[in-house]
């Protein structure tokens, strides 16, 4: 009864670290929600790009696809395990008899053992999967997955970061549109006053007031659809800088607008652009990586026709005595095997 109580906890001190060891697993598997992004009031460019280089979910995609990539790299590198096995057998038909026939050579009286004990250890083909290539080969086709999704990251933040450019340029745009609108608003509702005072004294007829009280109330729609005009230009900035609720007001720099000719592209052509393009545009290079991921896959494939071989060896002993054998059951045996599927269903393509 002690005994069985000891194991008992024994047991239930493992169960209970094994649980709390899955659980600590599981919180650190938990996905990181990054937090809300915080705009400042006048927002410049180079600010707007560095937000969206640590706070763009887009980007925070691409990271997560190549995160994916290592680790399907990492698992087409694991090479399996070895197995160890053991078993336990009874001769239940064995004739145990009495001490007597189960006497050793020292002369002391036993009783005869029905029990038969058997250790194995196998590869689990780990030394077939190297030899063969198969595991060279996953690992050449995820090497290039991972430099194809390393790229794919160059292309979001390129592409996207050029989006990001030009929703600043609608933004700046916008409010200038906006402060123009304003102008317009003013000068007229000043050209309005005017010409009622005219009116009043008789100088002008109804008519021309009544083209200049359109024209005012014109300005004052076109200066709503300017503000609506910025305020849209802002949320989808603030969407592409990772912005998830509430949109505070923030300004841009609209001297950006001022244009320039960049010194890169100063003394270019269209066929050096061309060439730049094809040698580092990372959208092409990913195209590579994929073709050769791809070939190798397909390599992988024509090679899992080779089958994977199997290699172990087992330890067996056990059982002794017995009447009118006066001999073990199975005496201390090392054994070496060697596996290999049929492919009689599955053939492998």
């Amino acid at each position: 009864m002690v005994i069985t109580r000891r194991v008992r906890a024994r047991f239930a001190l493992a169960l209970m670290c094994a649980v709390m060891l899955l659980a600590g697993r599981a919180r650190a598997a938990e996905p990181v929600v990054p937090g809300p992004t915080e705009l400042p009031q006048t927002l410049t460019l180079e600010q707007a790009l560095r937000i969206f280089r640590t706070s763009g979910l887009d980007l925070l995609l691409a990271d997560a696809n190549m995160r994916s990539a290592e680790g399907a790299l990492k698992i087409a590198g694991a090479i399996p395990n070895p197995v160890l096995s053991g078993s336990v057998g009874n001769a239940f038909t064995y004739n145990t008899g009495g001490p007597t026939d189960c006497a050793t050579s020292n002369g002391s009286s036993v009783s005869c053992s029905p029990w038969i004990y058997e250790v194995g250890l196998s590869d689990n083909a780990a030394i077939s999967d190297s030899v063969s290539g198969k595991r060279y080969l996953r690992m050449k086709a995820a090497r290039a997955g991972l430099a194809a999704a390393r790229m794919g990251r160059a292309d979001a933040e390129r592409t996207i970061a050029l989006q990001v450019k030009n929703a600043y340029a609608q933004v700046a745009k916008a409010e200038l549109d906006y402060t123009f609108a304003q102008e317009i608003a003013a000068s007229n509702a000043t050209t309005l006053k005017k010409f009622q005072d005219r009116y009043k004294a008789g100088a002008i007829q109804e008519g021309d007031l009544m083209r200049v009280e359109t024209q005012k109330l014109e300005s004052d729609s076109a200066v709503d659809d300017a503000k609506n005009t910025v305020e849209d230009a802002r949320y989808a900035l603030a969407f592409l800088l990772g912005v998830r609720g509430r949109v505070n007001a923030f300004d841009v720099d609209t001297k950006t607008l001022d244009y320039s000719v960049p010194a890169p592209l100063r003394d270019v052509s269209p066929v050096g652009l061309l060439r730049a393009a094809f040698d580092h545009r990372p959208d092409l290079i990913a195209f590579g990586y994929q073709r050769a991921a791809a070939e190798a896959e397909i390599a992988l494939v024509r090679r899992q026709r080779v089958p994977d071989l199997t290699f172990g060896v087992n330890y067996a002993w056990g059982g002794y005595g017995g009447s009118g054998t006066n001999g073990p059951l199975q005496t201390p045996t090392i054994t070496f095997g060697l596996s290999i599927p049929l492919p009689i269903f599955y053939q492998q393509g």
